[in-house]
């Protein structure tokens, strides 16, 4: 059995600078926002290397989530996609934004050239379906002892899942998780710090100690609601 090959995904990509939602209760429909094959967006990238052009995947939120985070608004884990295309990097923001911005955040202006976009859930669910001999151990990179002494933690079921939010000092840690029996499996994982942030989609397996931790944060979790009043029209 081949093991599942882990995808990176550009987590960090700001795609609804652009976007004035209208007043409540007034509603905005979701294929109005969805980037789509075929076209060319322009994102701000921040935190990540991004060279003159290169193939990536990035993550796509609803407006309110990307302003907000999914702990804020965990409905709108379903509604978020994996866009892939040719990223093009066009150049830094003006200086006058940029210079309000942290000097680390390193955000720069890029076109994309659309050639898929994929629900996220729909990418994890395949991933789930994956036999545990496909499953990969965490890395060592990948290793969730920082992660003990989490100060805050949020949960949520979507869509099947469990997603699980941790806070330790300024950096967050969020995952999307398939209980299967006793055990649980890590099919997305993003971490972030201040403007940094890196998303990971694939199927690892905890072992027992990285098992503890994630399951004692799910028991001390608060439950995630949405924090903001529906605005989008599906």
């Amino acid at each position: 059995m081949e093991p599942v090959t882990p995808k990176r995904i550009v987590a960090s990509a700001i795609w609804h600078r652009e976007t004035v939602l209208p007043a409540a209760p007034a509603l905005v429909r979701l294929e109005d926002l969805l980037p789509r094959p075929g076209q060319e967006r322009t994102v701000g990238v921040g935190g990540y290397a991004v060279s003159a052009e290169a193939t990536l995947d990035l993550l796509w939120y609803p407006p309110y989530s990307e302003q907000n985070g999914w702990d804020d608004q965990p409905s709108e884990i379903e509604l978020s996609q994996i866009v892939s295309g040719r990223v093009r990097r066009i150049q830094p923001l003006a200086a006058t934004e940029s210079a309000a911005r942290s000097s680390d955040t390193d955000e720069v202006a890029c076109k994309i050239s659309i050639q898929q976009r994929v629900p996220l859930l729909s990418c994890v669910r395949a991933l789930s379906r994956a036999p545990p001999a496909a499953a990969l151990s965490m890395p060592t990179r990948m290793r969730y002892e920082h992660w003990r002494q989490a100060h805050w933690c949020g949960a949520a079921e979507i869509g099947g899942f469990i997603y699980l939010s941790a806070l330790a000092g300024e950096a967050n840690l969020e995952l999307i998780l398939k209980r299967r029996d006793h055990a649980l499996s890590v099919l997305y994982e993003q971490r972030s710090y201040e403007a940094w942030f890196e998303g990971e989609i694939g199927h690892w397996q905890l072992d027992k100690s990285e098992l503890e931790i994630i399951e004692k944060h799910l028991r001390n979790a608060v439950e995630l609601r949405d924090g903001a009043a529906p605005y989008l029209v599906l």
